[in-house]
């Protein structure tokens, strides 16, 4: 299954890659997201692929070595040019929120855990959005200005 330049169809993606996760009994889900889920793949797209890790999960370097060479096995499968695999725990609100609101659940090896992460996040993320969308307001109004003022010393 070749992916590369075209978006490709989510279902057979889980189908195909479903047997690899339940190799792995700490993944407790795996989410397709970005361009591909978008539709607005380009030839340079690669796949991004968020997993949700549970607790029993390998630690420190042996994690990522798996991580490694479950990344290295989908780019087999896939015969996609690259995957990006994104350790889902490990990020920030903002862009786990991102990732439950526009991804698709491709793989639900563990559906209590996973409810509970996704539960976790949106309610945390509500308790935070006026403060979240504040703050990144005021970031951006910060940098244009910022860009304002460089622009009007590079003018003379």
């Amino acid at each position: 299954m070749s992916v590369n330049g075209s978006s490709i169809e989510i279902e057979k993606i889980s189908e195909v890659l479903k047997p690899i996760f339940m190799e792995y009994p700490y993944i407790a889900a795996a989410y397709l997201f970005g361009s591909q889920v978008k539709g607005k793949t380009t030839p340079m797209s690669d796949i991004d692929i968020a997993i949700l890790i549970k607790d029993n999960a390998p630690k420190g370097r042996e994690l990522i070595h798996e991580e490694d060479y479950l990344s290295y096995r989908i780019e087999k499968i896939l015969r996609s040019g690259e995957i990006d695999l994104v350790e889902l725990n490990s990020q920030g609100l903002i862009f786990q929120h991102n990732v439950l609101k526009t991804g698709r659940l491709i793989y639900n090896g563990d559906p209590e855990f996973r409810i509970r992460f996704e539960s976790r996040v949106i309610s945390n993320f509500c308790d935070f959005e006026v403060t979240l969308r504040f703050i990144e307001k005021h970031h951006t109004e910060g940098r244009m200005a910022r860009c304002k003022r460089l622009f009007k010393i590079v003018q003379g």
